[in-house]
C-alpha cells in the first residue's frame, strides 16, 4: 500500500503520545537467513538424525550394508532418471537405522551434494505434518547452498512472514521447494523421508506432492506397509519397492550381527562363551527379523544377573506386542506404589503432544499427587528420573528428555493398555489443570530480566536448562489450550470452576495473559501458537454457550451461560485481536509487548485494563496512541501523526518521508520556530528549516523534496539538500 510505513527496530520511549500511519514492523536483521530458515522449519533434520542415533544406538555397518548390494536399490541410486524408492516393513524392522546408514553413505559422495532428508515422528507435533516434512527438506537443501538461500529468502520473505503460520503454509512451502528443485544450478537432487506413515497431518497431500515432483527429484521413502501410501505411490512409473520381509535372509544376517555386537556389552555374559553362544542362538531364533525386539530384550539382559539369564531368555515372547505386554506385566511386581508410578508416568507421556523434558514431567507428576496421602508433591528431578526407569524398556531417557522407545510402543499403550492404565480424556483434563496451576505460579513479567525494550529476539541470549525460568513450563505454555479442548469432553469436566467469569481460567488470563504471550515470544513459539490457541479457546467457549438442542429449556440454559461467561468471552475475543495485530512486532521484539504493542490498544479494552492493573507499575507509563480523526480505530491511523508532551514546546507534528527513511518534526513555542528532519533508523538530526508555525507540509511522491503551505496561502518548495526554500510557488 502507498501509505504503508516500515519501522526497523523501533523503540518507543515513555511519556509520549503518538499518532501514526499504517505500520508494518520490519523483521530485517543481521541474521535474516537464519531467521528465514527458522521460520521455514522449527526443527533441523540433521539434529533429529543425531538424536535418533543417540536413542537407538550407533550405526553398525554389518547391520545394514546388505542394502548396498541390493539390485533395485542400486538401480535407483545410480540411474540418471528420478523416481521413488520405497522401503516398507513392519514396526521395529530397522527401517529408520537403514535410512540413517544410507544417508551417511550418500553424504560421503561428492556427487550427492544436493541431498536432503527428514525423519517423521508421530509423537512429536513438530515433525508429524506434511508442512514440517517439506519445510525440513527445504531447510536441509538451503543450508548446503548459502547463495541460493539468499535468493530464495529475497523472493519469498513476505509469504513466509505473513502466511506461513496459516492455512496456506503447505502451498507456500511446496512452491518454495519446487523453485529450489527446478533451479538450473542444482542437479541430481535426492530427498529422503523416513516413517512416512507417521506424518499424521496432510499425508495425502504430501504423497500427491511426491508424485508431482518425482520427475525431477529422486525420492527415498520408508514406512509401514499401508494401503493409502501404496495407492498414492502407484501413480509413479519409476517406482521401485523393497519389502523387508521379502529379504528375510539378508535381514536375518544383519540381526545376527546386531545381536553379536550387543552380547559383547552385557556384563553378565563376560568371559562365558558357552552362555554367549546360547544367548545368540535363542535371540536369533526368536527375533523374527525385528531389531527393536532384540534391543528391548538386550536392555533387560543388561539388568539381569548371570544366574537368571537363561530364565529371562526362555520367558521372553517372540512377537513385539507380547513383549510390550510382558514389560507392563512386570510392573505389577513393584507393588501398589510402583504400579501407580508407572501408570501415572505412562499416562502423561502417552497423552503429551511431544516428548517431555524431565523438568516438564515433574510438573505433571507433582500435580497428580498433590492431594495424595501416599505420595509427596515435591519430588525432585532425580526422583522423577528414577520413577521413569521403573516403567521398563518402553520409555527411554536421552538428554533429560523422555521418549517412547518406538512408535509401536506408544501404539501398544494407547490401543491395548489404555483402559488398564488411564482414560485418555480424563488425562487431558488433568494435564490442563496442572498446566494452568504451574503457569499461574511461575509466569512473571520480563522473565529474562531484559533491560532494553528494543532488544531483538535474535539478540536475546539462549539460556541453558538450569538457568531458564520457563524450562519447566515450556510445554504448559504451548499446549494448555490443546489439553483443555480435549479435557472439555471428559464427563467430569468442572464447567463451574473454569468456564465462568472470575473463576480459575478467567483469573489466570486477567493476571497472566501478557506474560504468557511474552513467554511464547521468548521461546520463539509466539507465532502462530498464541493465535491458534486463542482461536481454539474462543471456539470452545462458544461451543459451551451454545450447546444443547433448540428447545425453551435449553435456550434458557444457553442464555444463562452467556451471562455467566460474558467477561471471559469478552477477554478472549480482545486477546485474540490483540495477538493478531501485534504478531509481527512481539515475535521479533518480545518486550515491545509492553511498549509499542500495548500502545495500539484502545483505553476501554480488557487488554489495556490488564496492562494498567498488572504491568504499569513495573514498566512505567506507556505510550498512548490517539487517532488523527475522531472515532477512527487506533489500528488504521493517518499517515501523518501528532505527538504531544508536557514540556515547553506547545505542539509537535511528525510525518514520514515517502521512502520512510526520514521523520520530519515541526514544532514551535514562544521562542522556537523549527522544522527538523531526523533519520528514522538512527535518530540522527539531518537538517533544520525555518518554516512558519502555521504551515502544513507535503512530500512529492518520488523524492524527499516537499512543499509547505502557510495559513495565508504562501506555497514554497523545499529540498533536503538546501537549508532555504528552493522556490516560491
Amino acid at each position: 500500500m502507498e501509505n504503508s510505513r516500515n519501522f526497523s527496530r523501533n523503540k518507543v520511549g515513555r511519556n509520549a503520545t503518538v499518532v501514526l500511519g499504517n505500520i508494518t514492523v520490519s523483521a530485517n536483521t543481521p541474521n535474516a537467513d537464519k531467521s528465514f530458515l527458522q521460520a521455514i522449519s522449527k526443527t533441523d533434520p540433521a539434529h533429529d538424525k543425531n538424536r535418533i542415533l543417540l536413542l537407538k544406538g550407533p550405526l553398525l555397518w554389518d547391520a545394514f550394508n546388505w542394502i548396498f548390494g541390493h539390485q533395485e536399490f542400486n538401480k535407483w541410486r545410480y540411474t540418471k532418471e528420478s523416481g521413488v524408492f520405497w522401503i516398507k516393513g513392519d514396526p521395529g524392522k530397522g527401517k529408520t537405522m537403514l535410512l540413517c546408514g544410507i544417508i551417511e553413505d550418500l553424504d560421503q559422495s561428492p556427487q550427492n551434494a544436493n541431498l536432503s532428508y527428514f525423519f517423521c515422528q508421530a509423537t512429536d507435533y513438530r515433525i508429524n505434518t506434511a508442512s514440517a516434512v517439506v519445510g525440513g527438506l527445504i531447510k536441509s537443501l538451503l543450508k548446503r547452498h548459502p547463495t541460493l538461500l539468499s535468493r530464495i529468502r529475497e523472493k519469498y520473505a513476505d509469504e513466509v512472514q505473513d502466511e506461513l503460520d496459516g492455512t496456506n503454509a503447505l502451498v507456500i512451502l511446496c512452491d518454495i521447494f519446487e523453485t529450489i528443485t527446478n533451479d538450473p544450478d542444482l542437479k541430481d537432487i535426492i530427498c529422503v523421508v523416513d516413517a512416512l506413515d507417521e506424518c499424521i497431518t496432510d499425508c495425502k497431500y504430501l504423497l500427491d506432492f511426491i508424485v508431482k515432483t518425482s520427475g525431477h527429484v529422486k525420492w527415498l521413502l520408508s514406512s509401514r506397509n499401508e494401503k493409502d501410501i501404496e495407492k498414492g505411490l502407484d501413480q509413479i512409473p519409476q517406482r521401485l519397492v523393497l519389502e523387508l520381509k521379502d529379504n528375510a535372509e539378508k535381514i536375518s544376517t544383519s540381526i545376527e550381527a546386531y545381536i553379536r555386537h550387543h552380547i559383547q556389552e552385557i556384563k553378565a555374559l563376560k568371559h562365558d562363551e558357552e552362555l554367549q553362544v546360547k544367548t545368540l542362538d535363542i535371540l536369533s531364533s526368536k527375533a523374527q527379523g525385528t531389531f527393536l525386539w532384540v534391543a528391548l530384550v538386550v536392555e533387560q539382559l543388561h539388568d539381569t544377573d548371570r544366574w537368571d539369564i537363561e530364565n529371562v531368555l526362555e520367558e521372553v515372547p517372540k512377537d513385539l506386542e507380547s513383549l510390550y505386554g510382558l514389560i507392563l506385566d512386570r510392573t505389577e511386581r513393584l507393588g501398589a506404589r510402583g504400579q501407580e508410578v508407572c501408570r501415572v508416568i505412562l499416562s502423561i507421556i502417552a497423552t503429551a503432544k511431544r516428548p517431555l523434558h524431565l523438568e516438564e514431567l515433574l510438573i505433571f507428576t507433582n500435580s497428580h499427587w498433590k492431594n495424595s496421602s501416599h505420595f509427596k508433591n515435591t519430588y525432585q528431578l532425580q526422583d522423577i528420573q528414577d520413577m521413569t526407569k521403573t516403567c521398563g524398556s518402553i520409555l527411554s531417557i536421552r538428554e533429560d528428555t523422555v521418549y517412547f522407545i518406538h512408535q509401536s510402543a506408544k501404539d501398544y499403550v494407547m490401543e491395548n493398555a489404555a483402559q488398564r492404565i488411564f482414560p485418555i480424556l480424563h488425562q487431558h483434563y488433568k494435564m490442563f489443570e496442572a498446566s494452568l496451576d504451574a503457569m499461574s505460579k511461575i509466569l512473571e513479567y520480563n522473565m529474562y530480566c531484559l533491560e532494553d525494550p528494543a532488544i531483538h529476539i535474535d539478540d536475546v541470549p539462549h539460556k541453558d536448562v538450569g538457568s531458564d525460568p520457563v524450562t519447566s513450563i515450556r510445554y504448559c505454555c504451548v499446549f494448555w489450550v490443546e489439553h483443555l479442548v480435549s479435557g472439555y469432553q471428559f464427563e467430569g469436566f468442572d464447567y463451574q470452576k473454569y468456564l465462568k467469569d472470575d473463576k480459575k481460567l478467567h483469573l489466570f488470563l486477567k493476571e497472566k495473559f501478557l506474560c504468557w504471550v511474552e513467554s511464547l515470544a521468548l521461546m520463539r513459539n509466539f507465532s502462530p501458537q498464541a493465535q491458534i490457541a486463542l482461536q481454539k479457546l474462543k471456539d470452545l467457549i462458544d461451543c459451551y454457550c451454545c450447546s444443547g438442542k433448540n428447545d425453551e429449556t435449553v435456550q434458557a440454559a444457553q442464555l444463562q451461560r452467556n451471562i455467566e461467561t460474558y467477561g471471559l468471552r469478552h477477554f478472549v475475543y480482545d486477546a485474540y485481536r490483540f495477538v493478531r495485530n501485534s504478531i509481527e512486532s512481539v515475535a521479533h521484539w518480545p518486550l515491545q509487548l509492553y511498549f509499542s504493542a500495548i500502545s495500539f490498544e484502545q483505553h476501554n479494552t480488557t487488554i489495556r485494563n490488564v496492562f494498567e492493573q498488572t504491568v504499569r507499575k513495573r514498566f512505567g507509563p506507556s505510550p498512548i496512541l490517539t487517532s488523527q480523526q475522531h472515532g477512527q480505530s487506533s489500528f488504521r491511523l493517518q499517515s501523518s501523526f501528532k505527538a504531544s508532551k508536557n514540556d515547553s514546546i506547545s505542539d509537535k507534528w511528525l510525518v514520514f518521508s515517502p521512502d520512510s527513511s526520514l521523520i520530519i518534526q515541526l514544532c514551535w513555542a514562544s521562542s522556537v520556530n523549527a522544522f527538523a528532519v531526523w533519520r528514522a533508523d538512527t535518530g540522527t538530526l539531518v537538517h533544520t528549516f525555518d518554516i512558519t508555525p502555521d504551515s502544513r507540509i507535503a512530500f512529492f511522491p518520488k523524492s524527499n523534496d516537499f512543499i509547505s503551505v502557510s495559513e495565508t496561502g504562501i506555497i514554497k518548495r523545499w529540498s533536503m539538500n538546501k537549508p532555504s526554500c528552493v522556490s516560491n510557488l
